[in-house]
């Protein structure tokens, strides 16, 4: 006689966000205590490195879990896609099936698409939520593909064009004649943007459709800490 079979379905989207809004934390508490000149600290650099990956992981994860669920078939009651209609779900694993499962899609378009296949109007590449999420994906390409190059700061690299301004400069570099791009970029400012940029998408494409996706649930049950949305801490 064979034994009870148990199996629980993992979401990875939520650990990254929550491992997002901790690192931009600890890269904060070290800016706030840095009363000295200039300095560079390794342990500031890879909290803010991995900060902005988990925030972009984020992103990517929990489109590709509501495209997985369509595919599997996965939409119990209560289940994050359950509120989509049969029709919707369809689309979207014929979408999964044809692009071996994602592989071949970008991050945004899969967005685009959800708010497609459920009929609700796609977003505009040149406003937000979109431009800046577009911004923070690009932002972790460019750390992610990095190449040596000769910097100055009287020759703002493609990145500073595209981000300065948006968020405060990373304060441990204050005083220092270092370029702005990298090191005045990647402070824990710069962390909290692309965590709050990524969030604001995630958050306007899921209310757009109806779905209830694992971080929401989790966000609303406080078990993920100080992530953008959560309550008591704004948008």
């Amino acid at each position: 006689m064979g034994g009870l079979h148990l199996s629980m379905r993992q979401y990875f989207s939520s650990h990254l966000l929550s491992s997002s809004a901790k690192l931009t934390e600890l890269a904060k508490q070290i800016e706030d205590a840095h009363s000295d000149g200039p300095r560079f600290d390794l342990n500031h650099r890879a909290y803010v490195l991995s900060s902005i990956f988990s925030a972009v992981g984020f992103l990517e994860a929990m489109i590709n879990e509501l495209f997985q669920d369509a595919y599997d078939g996965h939409a119990p009651a209560g289940g994050a896609i359950e509120p989509l209609s049969a029709n919707t779900r369809h689309l979207m694993a014929e979408y999964w099936r044809s692009t071996d499962q994602g592989e071949r899609g970008r991050i945004l378009d899969k967005y685009q698409l959800v708010l497609a296949f459920a009929g609700q109007p796609a977003m505009e590449e040149g406003a937000q939520p979109y431009q800046h999420a577009k911004l923070a994906v690009q932002l972790r390409n460019a750390i992610a593909h990095f190449r040596p190059q000769d910097l100055s700061p009287d020759e703002p690299k493609e990145m500073e064009k595209r981000l300065r301004g948006k968020f405060a400069d990373n304060r441990l570099m204050e005083g220092s004649g270092n370029p702005w791009w990298p090191d005045k970029c990647l402070g824990w400012a710069c962390a909290d943007w692309s965590l709050r940029a990524v969030v604001a998408l995630t958050d306007h494409v899921v209310g757009s459709v109806g779905v209830r996706p694992n971080y929401v649930e989790l966000r609303e049950a406080g078990w993920l800490g100080a992530v953008p949305g959560a309550p008591g801490k704004g948008p």
